[in-house]
């Protein structure tokens, strides 16, 4: 395989790796995360659920300012469970009737300074933990540049083939 041919996969392999997400999330000054959580299908036989919580990963006091909101259903619609919480919780509880469907959203907006949050949704049969959801990313979409590049870089190698085959 020519030293131009190989490069070229090697290239195209390359661009095609899909990104890896990993938490947790790093959230700057005027950023906000919002999370629909879906905990119905996390065992059989739930809901109803007796309570949600929501571990968000923040051990020590961060050096950033900010609250917690929390919805009775997905996109902060269905109205707002309880108050508005300080930035710097490492858990929260809710024993409300609108979270035992266990479908929620939960909003963090970071006002100054900057957070790193490690997000898990539980939901509780009584006083035992029955379902755990962790945060993950939405995936992005590939940008259209990306593949219009890894065409022409086909088109590339088979241009350089054939010209090879013709000498």
């Amino acid at each position: 395989m020519s030293y131009f041919l190989r490069n070229a996969v090697l290239a195209a392999a390359i661009a095609c790796v899909p990104p890896a997400f990993a938490t947790p999330v790093t959230l700057q000054a005027g950023q906000e995360l919002v999370w629909n959580v879906d905990l119905t299908n996390t065992l059989p036989g739930t809901p109803p659920f007796t309570s949600a919580s929501i571990l968000t990963g923040i051990n020590s006091l961060p050096a950033a300012a900010g609250s917690w909101e929390f919805f009775a259903d997905h996109d902060m619609q269905g109205g707002m469970v309880g108050d508005p919480q300080a930035l710097a919780i490492n858990s929260w509880t809710s024993w409300d009737a609108a979270l035992f469907d266990g479908i929620f959203s939960v909003r963090v907006a970071v006002a100054s300074g900057s957070v790193d949050l490690d997000l898990r949704a539980l939901g509780w049969l009584n006083t035992v933990r029955g379902a755990i959801v962790n945060w993950e990313p939405a995936p992005q979409e590939v940008p259209e540049p990306a593949t219009l590049s890894l065409a022409c870089l086909g088109l590339l190698a088979a241009a350089a083939l054939r010209r090879r085959r013709s000498d």
